[in-house]
């Protein structure tokens, strides 16, 4: 990402460069064919090429000036209206220097083909640019906490840079650490090597889902924290077979519930050597995302007595380890089942 930052301007600049010298081709065209044999007195090539360079500088100063050269910096709508009034005044403005250039009035039924023909590609190509741009340079999703003031002055700046952030949502910094930790998803981590090798710290080999282990098990020797706008791993979804489709999960079930199983059995000894609140509330929260996962697995697996016996004895064994998980799994057929003491399991899986 940090390399492709680089051309983030050239992309931009070549844009422009090229819907510039489509729109100058445009009048090229209209002045040869409509304008030039209704002179009387003609110009030669150089004069010519006067004319339609002035054109071009005319266009370049007014969609400049409006900020319709600004495609991957202001909203869309922006940008097309502001393309649009560059094209419309500087037309106009031709418009008078064509009449002083033939010493009289000409029509000016050329210049509205032109200019309707020009907002006809530059409107597309906008949106083209605009597309790719976004997927090349996504804008930073964001959160915004804010104390004791609004934070409306501080989000209406931040929003005039739709190219560079995305404000996702607000939160008070009151809220507890709980709340907020719900609104911040961790989706990229990584730590210094000197953490994992002076803690000996090993995840689970040959398993599927060990990426959670990964991101747990170091935490409770961290001391600080950075965050840095660096993309550190990308990771595709929705793709057939992956280990968090419906098939993967149905395939590798055994290897998840033993990923929950060792993250729990960590973070009960932890807890009990004295783990920090802000720690413990981190992994918990890993945890009870862990456990809801696990209960929805089972309900995709098959209608067997094994799949019956294994989920009755998960929720039986989180139950004796630690009831504020066990609690926390609220989901509407976790609950039923357990109220009905797991009887007619395969009717209950299949609700939604």
């Amino acid at each position: 990402m940090r390399k492709r930052e680089r051309y983030k301007h050239l992309l931009n600049l070549f844009a422009n460069f090229v819907m510039l010298v489509a729109e100058t081709a445009m009048f090229a065209f209209i002045w040869y064919k409509m304008y030039v044999p209704e002179l009387e007195d003609k110009f030669w090539n150089r004069g010519n090429w006067a004319v339609i360079g002035m054109y071009a500088l005319v266009l370049f100063f007014f969609i400049r000036t409006f900020g319709g050269y600004r495609i991957g910096y202001l909203r869309i709508t922006d940008i097309c209206l502001s393309q649009i009034l560059g094209i419309l005044f500087a037309n106009i403005i031709e418009y008078f220097q064509i009449c002083m250039i033939a010493n009289d009035y000409m029509s000016a039924s050329p210049l509205l083909l032109l200019t309707t023909a020009e907002i006809a590609v530059t409107l597309p190509t906008v949106f083209v640019v605009r597309y790719f741009y976004v997927r090349l340079y996504p804008p930073r999703r964001m959160i915004v906490i804010y104390g004791e003031h609004s934070p409306e002055e501080l989000i209406s700046k931040i929003n005039s840079r739709k190219d560079n952030y995305n404000v996702c949502a607000t939160a008070s910094a009151y809220m507890g650490y709980e709340a907020l930790y719900s609104k911040i998803k961790m989706h990229s981590v990584t730590y210094k090597t000197s953490i994992l090798k002076e803690n000996n710290i090993r995840i689970g080999e040959h398993c599927f889902y060990t990426d959670i282990e990964y991101i747990s098990f170091p935490i409770v020797y961290v001391n600080d924290v950075n965050f840095l706008d660096y993309s550190i791993y990308q990771y595709r979804i929705g793709l057939e077979g992956q280990s968090v489709s419906d098939e993967g999960f149905r395939k590798h079930y055994k290897d998840h519930l033993r990923v929950v199983d060792r993250i729990l059995e960590f973070y009960t000894i932890n807890k009990e050597n004295g783990l920090s609140k802000e720690k413990a509330t981190f992994l918990f929260n890993i945890l009870k995302a862990l456990i809801n996962t696990q209960y929805g697995i089972f309900f995709k697996l098959d209608n067997t007595e094994q799949t019956k016996h294994e989920l009755i004895a998960f929720d039986t064994k989180l139950k004796q380890t630690n009831s504020m998980l066990y609690e926390s799994a609220k989901g509407k057929r976790v609950v039923l089942l357990r109220k009905l003491k797991f009887k007619m399991f395969g009717l209950i899986k299949n609700l939604s």
